[in-house]
């Protein structure tokens, strides 16, 4: 008997479901007798090493307590999430932290310190078939001929991190390869381009990019994220960027080189350009050099790339969150940076929803009004003391107890919404029209502080 066509479409996909591969993954803690170095083996080869438990395909090294490292680490060839938990690697100013090499590497809240590469990417170097992601974390004191901080060919992704005090010849903090860079949420601040050396002061050897330096053929994408402070002796005190370049509703105050102290473009043969939203302010060299198309709403200090607003655009002082995320400028209240942007992302960099006024504010932080701070508190202390009380609405008639299961002494009506006042063993106590009883708990929807009934 011949088998029907559905029915062997349907032994196929039972097959190919059957056959599809499965990620895995193992926790791999650090310990006395589990180090980081074996345990990246660990994960790296599906094994147990020494004291560490074996990886399992995609897996996820956890630190327990700072790291001090006193030989390189194993290159990273698989799939591994580093979970910071807070703690710190240090590569003790000898030794590159990190490298990654047809790897996917994820690093969440760590802190990445003294790193030392004579060649590239003091912290981190992301070889090609990579991709790394870099969250909540923070990358400080490293140093390389290129990319003090990181050298990457493969895409690298930096969300809500902060970048600070790195030195290279060539970029700084980033030295991007032929690659795609993606910045969202971050600050770098005090990173230096034409340094030889990997401490004391830089001798102003030839350098570009104090932040970031990339290459032709390369991408850069930044959102919502501030540069301070940066600087080259010669081209991009903050970004010298060859080819594709995206940057909206970001801050740049003070970065310094020779030419383009802010940004500077030195153009491929057909770039992408988006610059938007943007501040761009007080850099020596000047503000942005080279950019000719594809802006718009801009507030540059001198007027540079077609600024649409130049001057002062009144900032506050830079304010380091208490929690240690990036550190950011505020917008004044009388700023002209307030409700003059468009097509903004829909938060910025600390999260605050955008717009907060009429339009999308320019630069990295949104302006919050007093008016809209005092409604968000008077609405936040309403909710506050609407949800310490349990309301409830009856489903059904109900009768009205003189205690739980206790003797009729009333009737509530469906539909009928009570303030209670107490709650015992599926029974509530409530006010009914200057009574005060009990009324069964299975038959009302409940808001506010009601843990023992259905949310209406």
């Amino acid at each position: 008997m011949s088998k029907s066509p559905i029915t062997l479409v349907a032994f196929a996909i039972a097959v190919a479901l059957f056959t599809l591969p499965v990620v895995h993954a193992a926790d791999i803690e650090l310990s006395d007798t589990c180090s980081l170095a074996d345990a990246i083996v660990a994960a790296n080869r599906d094994i147990a090493r020494r004291g560490c438990a074996s990886g399992d395909q995609a897996d996820s090294i956890i630190l327990t307590s700072n790291v001090e490292l006193d030989a390189s680490l194993p290159v990273i060839n698989s799939h591994i999430t580093i979970e910071g938990s807070g703690y710190a690697v240090s590569g003790a100013t000898q030794y590159r932290i990190f490298a990654v090499r047809s790897g996917r590497f994820i690093i969440n809240n760590l802190l990445m310190t003294s790193g030392n590469a004579g060649d590239f990417g003091g912290t981190l170097a992301s070889l090609e078939g990579s991709t790394v992601t870099i969250n909540n974390s923070i990358i400080e004191s490293s140093w390389a001929d290129e990319g003090g901080a990181i050298y990457h060919e493969g895409p690298v992704s930096i969300r809500n991190s902060t970048i600070v005090n790195n030195r290279a010849v060539l970029g700084g903090a980033i030295r991007n390869f032929g690659s795609i860079l993606t910045i969202d949420g971050s600050h770098f601040w005090n990173n230096k381009a034409g340094c030889r050396n990997r401490i004391g002061t830089c001798d102003h050897y030839s350098g570009d990019g104090g932040a970031i330096y990339s290459r032709a053929n390369s991408d850069i994408r930044i959102t919502n994220s501030t540069f301070t402070g940066n600087s080259a002796p010669e081209t991009g005190g903050a970004i010298f960027a060859f080819d594709n370049l995206s940057i909206v509703n970001s801050t740049f105050v003070g970065n310094t080189a020779e030419t383009g102290g802010g940004i500077i473009m030195n153009r491929g043969l057909s770039p992408v350009i988006l610059l938007q939203n943007n501040i761009i302010i007080d850099s020596k060299g000047g503000d942005c050099v080279g950019i000719r198309r594809g802006v718009s709403d801009n507030f540059i200090s001198d007027g540079s790339c077609f600024a649409d607003f130049s001057g002062d655009p009144r900032l506050g002082d830079l304010e380091q969150p208490e929690d240690g995320s990036p550190a950011y400028y505020p917008l004044l209240e009388d700023s002209l940076a307030i409700d003059t942007g468009q097509s903004c992302p829909s938060s910025d960099q600390i999260g605050t929803r955008r717009p907060q006024g009429t339009a999308c504010d320019l630069g990295a932080v949104e302006y919050v009004s007093a008016e809209i701070i005092a409604t968000a508190e008077s609405r936040a202390t309403a909710s506050r003391a609407t949800e310490s009380i349990c309301i409830v609405t009856t489903t059904h008639s109900l009768n009205l107890r003189s205690e739980p299961n206790g003797r009729v002494i009333g009737g509530v009506p469906k539909n009928t919404i009570l303030s209670t006042i107490t709650y015992s063993d599926g029974w509530y106590q409530v006010d009914f029209n200057t009574a005060v009883g009990w009324i069964s708990a299975d038959y009302v929807t409940g808001k506010g502080s009601c843990e023992h009934v259905s949310r209406g």
